[in-house]
Order: C-alpha cells, then sequence, then structure tokens
C-alpha cells in the first residue's frame, strides 16, 4: 500500500543504523522482532465462544433441579453428578488433553474440544425423552472430556496471541467468557424450562415441559456446531510473528529442542527472511516489513503453517513420558504445588456454591427456581466485572502475589455474608446482593490464578499445562466440597430425593464449613512467595532494547516480586511500529 512505501524507506534507515551501532547482533535482533496482529481479537472472539458453550453445558441442570428430578424420576444425587463429572472427568483426561495441545498446535487442540462439545450437545439432545436419562448422562461424559480442551486455555492463547502488556486483560477476557456461560445456563435454563409454584409443590410434570426441554437442548446443539464451524474457520496456531520477547523466546526454545530431537522444523515465523539475507539488516527489515504499518496479509500467510509452532510450548514434549516429566516437575516445585493447593480450595468452593445453590436456597424459599437462575445470573456477572478489574490491575501492577491475596480474602468475607443471610432467613434482595459480593472476587481469583502460574512456571511447562493443573486441583477441591456438603445437609454422599435438602439447619452448617476450608486455603495461598519468570525475562528483553543494563532491574521478577510488593509496570510499547527486541 501507499502508507507502507511511504513509512518503509525511515524504517529501513533506522534498521541500518541499528546494523551500524551493533554489528552482527542487528540481524538476530531483527528476526525476534514482535509484532502484535488484529486477527488475536478474532481468535480470542471465537475461543470465548467456546468457552461459554462448554460452562452453559456444564450448569444446564443445577438450577432446575427439582424439575428435572421429577421428569427424569432421578434423585437429588444424579443431578449432582450432572456437574460432578465434569470435575471428576477433567482430571485424568487433562493430561491426555494437555500432551496433544503441546504436541499438536493450539489450534488443532481448540477444534478436538469443540467436536466433542457440539458431540455432547447432539447426545443430550437424543435423550430429550422422559426415559433418556442416561443418553444424558452420557452426554455430560462427553462434554467433560471436551472441556479439558478449553478449561486450561485462556493463558495460552493469551500467551501466543497477545502482547505483555495485554495478556492478563486477554486472560481475563478468556476467564470471563467461561462465566458468562455459567450465567446463562442459570438464566435460560429456568426460563426455557419452568413450571409453576402449584405444579412444583406437588411434583407434578405439566403438558409440554419435555418439549420445552427439546427445544433447549436444541438450541445449545445448534450454538455448539456453529463454535465449532467458527473454530475452524477462523483460529490459527499461532501468529507469523510473536507478540512479546518471551513469546520469541519460547518460539526459540522449540525450535532447537526439535532440532536437537532429529525432527525437521521449519524456520519460526520472522526468521525465514534472517536466513535469506543473513547480516543484511535492512533488506530482512524490507522483506518482513518490520517496521512499516505493514498488512494483515502477513498475518493470514503465516496461519497456515501451522506445523512450523506449537501454540508456544515453553519446553516441546514430544513424548507422552516427557510430558509426565514436565508436569512431574512443575509439581515438584514448592510454590507451585502451594498455588495450586489455595486456588483449587477457592475455586473448587466456587463450583460448590454453583452446583448446591438451589439446594441452599430451595428449602427457604419454595418454588423459586426462577430467582435462583437470576441469582447465579447475578453471582457470575458480578464475577466477570472482577475478573476485568484483577486483569487490568494484574497488567498495571504485576502484582501478582498482594492481588490475589487481597482478593482471596475478599472472597472469603464475600462467602461468610451469604452464609450470615441465609442463616438469619434474609429476604431474597439481600440474599442477591451477597450471591454477587461472593462472585465478583470468587470468580475475579480465576484469572489472577491462571497469570500467576504462568509466571512460576514459565521455562517448565507451557501455559496450558500450568492452568490444567490449576483445574484440576479445583475439581478435586471441588468433588471433595460438594460431597462434603451434601453430607452434612443429610444426603449421605449426595443421595436424597427431592431439592429441600437437609434443612435449614444443615444448609447451615455446611456453609460454616465451607467459609472454615476456605479460610485454610488462603493461608496456604499467603505462603506462596515465586519469583516471576516470564515477567522477569520482559523486562530484560527491555532494558536491552533500550540499552540499559539489565542488572540494573529487579532481578526477584519486577513489579510483582515475591513479597508482594506493588511497583507500577512500565508498559511495553506498542508493537504496531518498532517492536521490543529480544536482547
Amino acid at each position: 500500500s501507499k502508507g507502507y512505501l511511504l513509512v518503509l524507506p525511515v524504517g529501513a534507515a533506522a534498521a541500518i543504523a541499528a546494523a551500524v551501532m551493533k554489528g552482527a547482533e542487528g540481524a538476530a535482533a531483527m528476526a525476534d522482532a514482535t509484532q502484535l496482529t488484529p486477527r488475536r481479537w478474532l481468535v480470542l472472539a471465537v475461543f470465548s465462544l467456546l468457552s461459554f458453550s462448554s460452562a452453559a453445558l456444564w450448569i444446564t441442570f443445577s438450577p432446575i433441579e427439582e424439575i428435572v428430578i421429577d421428569y427424569y424420576g432421578i434423585t437429588a444425587g444424579d443431578v449432582n453428578w450432572l456437574s460432578m463429572v465434569f470435575m471428576i472427568l477433567y482430571i485424568p483426561f487433562f493430561f491426555v488433553a494437555a500432551w496433544m495441545l503441546e504436541r499438536l498446535v493450539l489450534r488443532a487442540g481448540l477444534a478436538v474440544g469443540a467436536l466433542i462439545n457440539a458431540l455432547c450437545a447432539w447426545l443430550r439432545f437424543v435423550g430429550r425423552g422422559e426415559g433418556g436419562f442416561a443418553l444424558v448422562m452420557a452426554g455430560q461424559c462427553v462434554a467433560a472430556v471436551a472441556q479439558t480442551f478449553i478449561l486450561g486455555s485462556p493463558a495460552e492463547v493469551a500467551a501466543v496471541w497477545f502482547g505483555a502488556r495485554e495478556r492478563a486483560k486477554a486472560t481475563a477476557v478468556g476467564v470471563m467468557a467461561n462465566q458468562l456461560g455459567i450465567a446463562a445456563g442459570f438464566v435460560l435454563s429456568t426460563y426455557c424450562v419452568q413450571r409453576s409454584e402449584r405444579d412444583s409443590d406437588a411434583h407434578v410434570i405439566p403438558p409440554g415441559l419435555g418439549a420445552a426441554l427439546g427445544r433447549y437442548y436444541l438450541g445449545q446443539a445448534v450454538l455448539c456446531s456453529a463454535v465449532l464451524l467458527a473454530t475452524v474457520c477462523f483460529v490459527r496456531a499461532e501468529p507469523r510473528r510473536p507478540p512479546s520477547a518471551s513469546a520469541s523466546h519460547r518460539r526459540q526454545r522449540k525450535s532447537l529442542a526439535r532440532t536437537a530431537s532429529g525432527r525437521p522444523c521449519s524456520p519460526a515465523p520472522g526468521e525465514e527472511s534472517a536466513q535469506r539475507y543473513g547480516s543484511n539488516a535492512a533488506a530482512a527489515a524490507a522483506d518482513e516489513g518490520l517496521f512499516g504499518g505493514g498488512n494483515d496479509d502477513d498475518d493470514d500467510a503465516g496461519d497456515d503453517d501451522d506445523d512450523a509452532g506449537a501454540g508456544g510450548a515453553a519446553i516441546p514434549s514430544h513424548s507422552p513420558m516427557e510430558f509426565v516429566m514436565s508436569v512431574l516437575r512443575l509439581m515438584r516445585h514448592a510454590e507451585f504445588f502451594k498455588l495450586t493447593t489455595g486456588y483449587g480450595v477457592n475455586v473448587g468452593a466456587f463450583y460448590a456454591i454453583s452446583t448446591l445453590l438451589g439446594q441452599m436456597v430451595l428449602p427457604r424459599h419454595r418454588g423459586a427456581e426462577v430467582a435462583v437462575g437470576w441469582m447465579g445470573f447475578a453471582l457470575v456477572c458480578a464475577g466477570v466485572v472482577g475478573s476485568v478489574g484483577v486483569g487490568w490491575l494484574l497488567d498495571r501492577f504485576k502484582a501478582f502475589k498482594t492481588i490475589t491475596v487481597v482478593v482471596y480474602f475478599l472472597s472469603i468475607l464475600g462467602t461468610l455474608g451469604f452464609a450470615v443471610a441465609l442463616a438469619v432467613d434474609a429476604a431474597m434482595a439481600v440474599l442477591f446482593v451477597m450471591a454477587g459480593c461472593m462472585g465478583f472476587f470468587m470468580t475475579a481469583l480465576i484469572a489472577a490464578g491462571f497469570e500467576w502460574a504462568a509466571e512460576i512456571a514459565y521455562g517448565s511447562a507451557n501455559d496450558t499445562t500450568s492452568s490444567g493443573l490449576l483445574n484440576c486441583a479445583a475439581q478435586v477441591y471441588g468433588v471433595a466440597l460438594i460431597l462434603l456438603l451434601g453430607a452434612i445437609q443429610g444426603k449421605a454422599d449426595g443421595g436424597g430425593g427431592g431439592g429441600g435438602g437437609g434443612g435449614h439447619a444443615g444448609v447451615d452448617r455446611g456453609n460454616w464449613v465451607l467459609c472454615a476450608v476456605m479460610v485454610v486455603g488462603w493461608l496456604v495461598m499467603c505462603l506462596v512467595n515465586a519469583p516471576l519468570k516470564r515477567h522477569s525475562l520482559e523486562k530484560q528483553s527491555r532494558a536491552g532494547a533500550h540499552g540499559i543494563d539489565a542488572h540494573t532491574e529487579d532481578e526477584s521478577g519486577g513489579g510483582g516480586d515475591a513479597d508482594g510488593g506493588v511497583e507500577e509496570y512500565e508498559e511495553e510499547p506498542a508493537a504496531s511500529g518498532t517492536a521490543p527486541l529480544l536482547g
């Protein structure tokens, strides 16, 4: 374009000047130039829709528990298993999914998840009849496998496609989409499948309820199929040039690992021109358009080379055993293990509350399924706002420990407030407010945990693996808390009939236990003390690009240092022009 031709001479002159000052290092630095592409927003949008649909499938039955019990002729424990199967199956299948995401590419892994997700939705539609509970349960099991490719991927999508100053916000958006799926599931389930209070008291299935349930299943199946098509058509493995210095560094590590293993390795995006022109940095700059505004066709052309990179794995694992060893190394990291434990307790508590919300509220408010659905909506939507706020704070200050510990403590206060409101038989409006306060902080912790784990695990595992291990812990504690609270409420192993729970006293006792467990998780989180490896690399890169001695930077990880100090983060320059180089 004309704009490109006007800017190109300036870029060429700058490249020549850099080559004169740095000599042969100029070409190597040029090959590592970073750039952001508009396509990243499309990839994030499609991934968000995929995560949204997966979450909506998970929470479908929780807000209409009593209707499902009467329609299929099952128990409350069976309805709980429709949710818990997601948590239980995530643990073994996560390792398979994480290995596939490392060995293949991000695009392929998400496509597999979208395909399985769509299969689940159609399987549930086939089981829409009153005798189809077995098919519905099978569909939930299939959806549980699909979520292993989705739930831990927000941080990986952000690391592969977004710059250093955008990663936490992009991760928050990915987490937010999952939470919005839960919120939509709460509302749509009670809106599309409902009955009168009189029918609820008499446990009567009114005419047309089965048809309404079938239409609801069909709408979910159509949505999941559309998301599958969008994933295949629009998601690419990675951008042509890396979006940040850490992403460039990860590509180099992967390229070296593939070369050392004797496997053929195509030049990483941005390396081809360096190989072609050697030390002629100006010609390389002209060929790659590093200093021009460029055009998006560069990105599109490189996106087809899916086999050139695998979503930015830090240490590629080309065999199951190598992957298992990388996971074991990560789990032996004491600080990462403490982070996993604290995170698992908090998010597991959120899963338990989401699953048992109807059983907590309906004993005191009979026939209020629709209100419970909207309460779940408020719980999650408040968390969406919290996730965005926390993402902004993390990008701004990089104070991972300080922010996470404070948010965790406030989530405990919110849960305690909700428990007190239930215990004193507060009005429904008060319960709505307390549920919103609780969700605001509990959900916000998810994005913070993903980003902190990625910082600690950088160089040992990719972001999908670190996030997935956090999710594994959340599933374990979620199942344990659901079973524990069910037993305390008078339902041994989650069994029992109806949605009335074990009485008001049982619900209250369960809530006090839940708060106590969360306090223990918070104390463990306070003990985490680890350097921020990825942020440290970004700071060294910026220091090298500006001619600053990297040793004058904070060696312990910078703005969000291990002791939780707060330091305002100097944002990485925009990558639309001259980008920071890996010094």
